[in-house]
């Protein structure tokens, strides 16, 4: 019987910790009222013909019984973009109901203003004086990104390229013509004149790859095929490519000679030039990469 007595009193002293502890969890917040963004940063890919919008959350800390509003600052030396040119605020205050304890604003994003190279907003709470400002999430930024339709022919064009190899960092010039709708054929490869290669756009990923292909022969190579592994990024506002990776390697030793990734910027036509912008460009080892290629 004393065991059985031990076990139920010891069986209500842990129901009565429980219960002291569901009580202390759910004891409600009586501190001061603090203003915050709910989120520190997003994204706004801004497109054509669309409704390029981004709502951003105010919260507090407290709930009020009347109305509290507060006035949304641009920080603009720490931002890039302009309002009225790269998006424009829904209000520049926010009002959170008597009742509630958040509200919302709108980032509009304007298509023609903005950039396609990006450029970033960051925003505060400026007017905190019906409470107290954060020192948590007291900054909110977004980086606004414009998105152009694909089009083949912004690929078409002279490139200045720059390489980072295996074997160091190489400028130089890529040519591109029109191959079919959704490819350019490029000439300058790995430093390489005469014979052209085709690079493959994928319209929808906005990327682009570069399919086993024959680039050239020599008696120190052999016969050279080149080829992706990492798709690059691409970008019809400006007709950039970034981020493009591949394999420069003996078809038939499948021996690698180089692992690349090229960066291209179209020139200006005052800058066109048909030669190597670094005339070392091309002065790599003869020697062959241990390292397996992937698939």
């Amino acid at each position: 019987m004393k065991v059985f007595k031990i076990k139920i009193g010891l069986f209500l002293g842990f129901v009565a910790l429980m219960l002291q502890g569901c009580e202390t969890e759910s004891a409600l917040y009586d501190g001061p009222d603090l203003v915050h963004f709910s989120e520190v940063s997003s994204q706004m890919v801004i497109k054509e013909r669309e409704e390029n919008k981004a709502t951003i959350t105010v919260g507090s800390t407290t709930v009020s019984s009347v109305d509290r509003t507060y006035t949304i600052k641009i920080l603009t030396d720490e931002s890039t973009a302009t309002e009225g040119g790269d998006f424009q605020l829904s209000s520049n205050t926010v009002t959170i109901p008597a009742g509630k304890v958040i509200s919302t604003f709108d980032v509009i994003g304007l298509y023609d203003g903005a950039s396609s190279d990006g450029t970033t907003l960051k925003l505060t709470i400026a007017d905190a004086s019906a409470g107290q400002l954060a020192n948590f999430n007291n900054q909110y930024t977004i980086d606004l990104f414009k998105f152009c339709s694909f089009e083949r022919d912004a690929f078409i064009g002279t490139y200045h390229a720059y390489e980072h190899s295996y074997w160091g960092e190489f400028e130089y010039d890529i040519h591109t013509q029109a191959g079919s709708a959704a490819s350019v054929r490029a000439d300058g490869f790995w430093g390489v004149y005469g014979s052209s290669i085709e690079i493959v756009f994928d319209a929808y990923g906005a990327t682009c790859s570069i399919p086993e292909q024959f680039l050239f022969t020599s008696s120190e190579y052999g016969v050279v095929h080149i080829r992706s592994f990492e798709d690059g990024t691409i970008n019809s506002c400006n007709g950039t490519i970034e981020g493009l990776s591949y394999y420069i390697f003996d078809s038939e030793t499948m021996t690698l000679w180089d692992i690349c990734t090229i960066d291209m910027y179209l020139k200006d036509d005052a800058n066109v030039s048909s030669t190597m912008t670094n005339s070392e460009s091309n002065n790599r080892p003869w020697k062959a990469i241990d390292v397996e290629m992937k698939k």
